[in-house]
C-alpha cells in the first residue's frame, strides 16, 4: 500500500517536470519498470534497456518517457459504502425532539429546524460521510 502511494507521488510531484530526480525515484520507476516486465508487457531486453535508461535520468521528465506506453498503476480509492437506513442518531433525536415540543406546548419548535436541516437536507445535498455520526 505504501510503495503505490510512492507510485502515484512521484508522477504528481513535482509539476516542472525538468527538475532533477533522486535515487529513491529512479528506484522506484525501476520497481514500476520490473513490475511490468514481470506482468508481461516488456521482454528482458527492453527491460534492460530502460532500466540503463532509469538509471542514468537525470530529470523527472527522462522518467516519464520510460513510462508513457505502460499503464498507469492503480490508485488506493477507499471504498464508498452507502449505508441502508437512517442514521443512528437520529433514533434518539427524533423522539427528543417530539418530547421537548410537546411539553413545552409548541414554544420549542424551533429545536425541529436543525433536526431537519440533519438528518434531511444535509444528506441530501452533500451525501453522506464515513465517520459522521449523523
Amino acid at each position: 500500500m505504501a510503495e503505490s502511494r510512492t507510485n502515484q507521488r512521484w508522477r504528481e510531484e513535482p509539476r516542472d517536470r525538468s527538475v532533477r530526480t533522486s535515487d529513491a525515484d529512479r528506484e522506484t520507476v525501476a520497481d514500476l519498470l520490473r513490475a511490468q516486465h514481470v506482468a508481461g508487457r516488456i521482454d528482458a531486453a527492453e527491460l534492460e534497456e530502460r532500466l540503463e535508461r532509469c538509471l542514468g535520468a537525470r530529470t523527472y521528465a527522462d522518467l516519464d518517457g520510460l513510462l508513457t506506453d505502460l499503464p498507469r498503476p492503480e490508485r488506493d480509492r477507499p471504498s464508498r459504502r452507502r449505508h441502508a437506513g437512517p442514521p443512528r442518531l437520529s433514533f434518539l433525536l427524533v423522539p427528543l425532539v417530539l418530547a421537548a415540543v410537546v411539553l413545552s406546548h409548541g414554544h420549542a419548535l424551533w429545536l425541529a429546524v436543525p433536526l431537519v436541516f440533519f438528518l434531511f437536507v444535509r444528506p441530501a445535498l452533500f451525501g453522506r460521510r464515513r465517520g459522521c455520526i449523523l
